[in-house]
């Protein structure tokens, strides 16, 4: 089941073009590409935890995993993955702008994210700087090294 969020004509880095992004709730074996698959079966999953293939113009291009807890609680995005192939796009950037998208159409307030990386060609220094250069902003009373971002 797929779910268009934006009609989009976003330009990103290298010409890429967001057309239209859509979150979709697959069975693993629907998923083609093999590193979303994989980012689909083994992220973890708690009551509130929802796995989402994100498409461009029908084309898997990432994968979201999102903790939608009470409304009281931020919006927790434990996973934003683009396979490699399709990195350095901007589109990681458009992935993390539908999890805040999807928080503020449910009616969160926050969303909240604890930076891991689980790339080494990605180093857990720049994955940091690039939460902070997306409007994240370290959250001092979260027990993990949380950081956070009102949506």
């Amino acid at each position: 089941m797929c779910r268009t969020l934006s009609q989009l004509s976003l330009i990103a880095p290298k010409q890429h073009t967001i057309r239209a992004m859509e979150l979709c709730q697959s069975n693993p074996e629907e998923i083609v590409d093999l590193g979303i698959r994989e980012r689909y079966v083994n992220s973890s999953r708690s009551c509130y935890t929802q796995h989402y293939v994100i498409k461009d113009d029908g084309c898997e291009v990432g994968f979201l995993s999102l903790d939608l807890a009470p409304l009281d609680e931020p919006l927790v995005i434990y996973e934003v993955f683009v396979p490699r192939h399709l990195r350095r796009n901007g589109l990681g950037t458009k992935l993390l702008k539908v999890a805040e998208q999807t928080a503020r159409s449910l009616g969160y307030e926050w969303t909240l994210i604890i930076p891991k990386t689980m790339d080494d060609a990605f180093p857990q220094a720049n994955l940091e700087a690039w939460y902070r250069e997306n409007g994240y902003e370290a959250w001092e009373e979260h027990a993990f090294g949380g950081v956070r971002k009102r949506v």
